[in-house]
């Protein structure tokens, strides 16, 4: 192998619509590729931009009304199509003649890019792709970046090169699953350098008075996705009601209807309510709180993760977040409040014994350098490469 089998090089990163942890997975890679190789040349497409008005609508919009008015309708889809192929439901059937176009899309667009080397981080895009694989349409490296801690039956595409998993327990399911065992690796999420960085009581004091957050306080991030498709408010007012000795960071994302309504909560709670609008910042402001409340998505319970804060879950979205959620509370790496009040049972004040438990488990679950892991590995695959897990 030369000294840099890169150079010259195309790496297409695949991500997709329905939650903004599949794109930021796949910008994580894009990253750490231009620092790490760069004679490597590296696309991203989100697959969403290729599709037709009607699925896009489908995989965007419908999909957050069905997951904040309509969820028990989620939930049945999610569960009838965890199937093997064969066992299929109607709906899936028809949903794969729906995007005909869309597919003759992406595989335009992949021909006219002529990639070495094809990252999935979204279950669609690695659906097709290892179809187009089976029936000889694409013949570059295949792999795909599975961004949760629980495996559906999409994700089972024999035909791809290689898998990437958070975690043992996906890697027996896929390996039970037809998967054969030498495909797969546990790497982890991909996430941005930024939560792995170390953050001395300096820079935390900097950071306070550079972002305008009190010195002294004891601060608890509540944080719902970019689409903020849980209770931000009430758990913000639940938290603020229940534990007088914390204050509260609510990511609000670009939802600016919930930015006012936690501005309002100012006047109720002087300096105790914090409403922080989309940033790129996530990490800084993680990075002073002692305590993260969040939806269990993959690559946000990933972060926290990373950055050792204990975690307590909560509004998972029905199906894969769920079992999220129950990977993290039978393994002790999170808390799982199902209610407003089961929350208010935790002791979820500063310095808790079950905080610094969970905190522990996380150094032994913990995936470091995920992006690292997996561009080694496809940089350097050759087809016979051995597992190294």
């Amino acid at each position: 192998m030369s000294e840099k089998p890169w150079a010259g090089r195309h790496l297409l990163l695949l991500s997709g619509p329905m939650g903004t942890g599949h794109t930021q997975a796949s910008l994580a890679l894009a990253k750490y590729a231009g620092e790490r190789y760069p004679d490597l040349k590296v696309t991203h497409i989100n697959v969403a931009e290729l599709m037709t008005p009607g699925l896009r609508f489908f995989f965007t919009d419908f999909y957050h009304f069905l997951l904040r008015h309509m969820s028990l309708i989620w939930l049945y889809m999610y569960h009838s199509s965890n199937v093997p192929p064969a066992h299929a439901p109607l709906f899936r059937k028809v949903m794969s003649v729906w995007r005909y176009t869309f597919e003759k899309r992406l595989m335009k667009r992949i021909a006219e890019c002529d990639p070495d080397y094809i990252i999935c981080t979204h279950f669609l895009p690695a659906e097709i792709i290892g179809e187009a694989k089976r029936e000889q349409k694409v013949n570059c490296f295949t792999s795909s970046v599975i961004t949760d801690f629980s495996v559906h039956w999409v994700y089972i595409q024999p035909k791809l090169d290689l898998f990437f998993v958070a975690n043992l327990d996906m890697s027996l399911i896929m390996h039970l699953r037809g998967i054969e065992r030498e495909k797969i690796y546990i790497t982890g999420c991909p996430i941005f350098p930024g939560f792995s960085k170390s953050y001395s009581d300096e820079d935390k004091k900097r950071l306070r008075a550079e972002l305008g957050l009190p010195q002294d306080a004891n601060l608890v991030m509540v944080m719902m996705g970019g689409e903020n498709i849980g209770r931000v408010a009430a758990i913000t007012k639940t938290l603020l009601d229940n534990f007088p000795g914390i204050s509260v960071l609510a990511m609000t994302s670009k939802d600016n209807n919930l930015y006012q309504q936690i501005d309002k909560m100012k006047a109720k709670y002087p300096g105790r309510v914090f409403p922080v609008p989309f940033t790129t910042r996530v990490n800084d402001y993680m990075a002073l709180c002692y305590l993260v409340v969040s939806k269990p998505g993959g690559i946000t319970i990933s972060e926290c993760m990373a950055m050792k804060k204990p975690i307590i879950v909560m509004d998972p979205i029905p199906g894969h977040e769920e079992k999220n959620a129950a990977y993290l509370s039978t393994h002790g790496l999170a808390a799982f409040s199902e209610r407003l009040s089961d929350l208010t049972l935790l002791d979820a004040e500063f310095g808790a014994t079950w905080m610094q438990m969970v905190s522990n488990n996380h150094n032994i679950y913990e995936q470091h350098n995920a992006s690292a892991k997996i561009l080694k590995v496809v940089i350097e695959w050759e087809g016979n490469s051995q597992v190294q897990n």
